[in-house]
C-alpha cells in the first residue's frame, strides 16, 4: 500500500544565524522548510499520489549551513 515516508533534521545555530537539514522523503507529496521566513528547502513532487508513494523515503535531502 502506499504511504507517506519521510525523516527530517533540522539543525539550528542561532548565534551564526544557519541551519542545517538533512534526511529523505518520498517523491508525493511537494515538501517545504521554512525557518525564520527563509525558505531553506523546497521541492515539488514529481510523482503522482499513488506511483509518487511507493517506495521508502527515496529522495535524500542535505542542506549544510544555509543562512537564515
Amino acid at each position: 500500500m502506499p504511504n507517506i515516508n519521510y525523516t527530517f533534521t533540522l539543525k539550528i545555530n542561532k548565534a551564526q544565524s544557519k541551519v542545517w537539514l538533512s534526511g529523505c522523503h518520498n517523491e508525493f507529496p511537494s515538501y517545504t522548510v521554512i525557518v525564520n521566513g527563509k525558505t531553506v528547502y523546497d521541492r515539488n513532487q514529481t510523482g503522482t499520489a499513488v506511483l509518487g508513494l511507493l517506495g521508502a523515503c527515496d529522495i535524500l535531502l542535505n542542506v549544510d549551513a544555509a543562512q537564515i
